[in-house]
């Protein structure tokens, strides 16, 4: 017995929902709070299963309706046209996957920084509360001018009924703000995060095109399924969906296409040649998936580098500066005492 089109739907909805409960990210398009994607699912399903009768055709239903998030439009058509490939999967959680464990590893490397910054923040109470009042007997005891450096730490200590209170609430403010980032967070910032992601998105665009011309589709309707390379970019969202669309439409007209054509500039140069370009005999979606490979292969390296160098940047950064900084405030008094004190005893 025939399967039904939309037993296709119902099962690729129940394995959303699964990854959901995993804790596992996706990219969807949706919008709303997490637990309310298995509502909109069974909207869109109901929505979809009324199409399917007016129309007859699953993917007729689903390129025609036009509220469909891209994200979600694409990974359901190739997963019926496709008989379940787990690419449909990769591509919906890669991106969103790796920014997940990307900001976990910041996390891990931020906890050195916190913990000096709770080391500085009990030194400094105890300089102005303890240190800068023996100071300040001894600057009058021995009838000098008090110094420019324990002037600065009186002044800290005026500030303590703002400071005092304030630090711990920052510090509560900031780590519940990291924590609701949490998958969200896009690291263009950081250097070589739109790299990074670039290479995953494409390692997993170019897996899921695979996946199609596996099961007998064109190149062209595969990239027309699949949709334009969902790139972290404002500036070339234009220039992808321009090129996808005309990879799409030239092999319906019979036109060779080649690599260096400037309206397909925008794809990654090894996503491009592996679509256009001329492979000798081998398969393209074979050579589709080495592509992918290899843009895996550099997110990863990329990420290794990151694991080593993230923490030591930001523990020896952040941290080093807040000790200088400390022992700057606790030694410059000193020295400026006793600067004095060497410079009486001359005269």
């Amino acid at each position: 017995m025939p399967e039904s089109p939309l037993t296709k739907i119902v099962d690729f909805h129940k394995e959303l929902l699964s990854m959901q409960r995993l804790g596992l990210p996706m990219e969807l398009g949706f919008e709303g709070p997490p637990n309310a994607l298995a509502s909109q699912l069974e909207q869109i399903q109901r929505r979809l299963a009324l199409r399917i009768e007016r129309q007859g055709d699953l993917i007729q239903a689903i390129a025609s309706d036009p509220d469909l998030p891209k994200p979600y439009r694409s990974a359901l058509s190739t997963w019926v046209q496709c008989e379940h490939p787990t690419e449909v999967l990769d591509q919906l959680s890669a991106a969103a996957s790796a920014r997940r464990d990307l900001h976990g590893q910041m996390g891990i490397a931020l906890i050195g920084p916190l913990i000096l910054v709770v080391v500085v923040y009990f030194g400094l109470i105890s300089l102005c509360l303890v240190v800068a009042p023996r100071l300040e007997a001894i600057y009058a005891q021995m009838w000098l001018p008090v110094s420019g450096s324990l002037r600065l730490i009186g002044m800290l200590r005026d500030a303590m009924p703002i400071w005092v209170p304030g630090v711990p609430v920052l510090a509560i403010l900031a780590i519940v703000w990291w924590s609701l980032r949490r998958g969200r967070s896009r690291f263009g910032w950081l250097f070589g995060g739109r790299r990074y992601f670039k290479s995953l998105q494409t390692a997993a665009y170019a897996r899921h095109v695979a996946a199609l011309l596996d099961v007998g589709c064109s190149t062209g309707k595969a990239l027309a399924s699949v949709g334009p390379l969902p790139l972290q970019s404002h500036d070339l969202g234009g220039e992808l969906a321009t090129a996808n669309v005309y990879l799409s439409t030239a092999e319906e007209i019979g036109q060779q296409v080649p690599p260096d054509d400037p309206t397909i500039a925008a794809l990654p140069p090894m996503l491009r040649w592996a679509l256009v370009g001329q492979l000798d005999g081998q398969s393209r979606s074979q050579v589709l998936r080495e592509v992918a490979a290899i843009y895996s292969d550099a997110a990863t390296s990329q990420a290794r580098r990151w694991r080593v160098v993230l923490p030591m940047l930001l523990s020896g950064g952040i941290g080093g500066l807040l000790v200088l900084a400390y022992g700057l405030g606790l030694m410059l008094p000193y020295v400026d005492l006793l600067y004095k004190i060497a410079t009486q005893i001359t005269e």
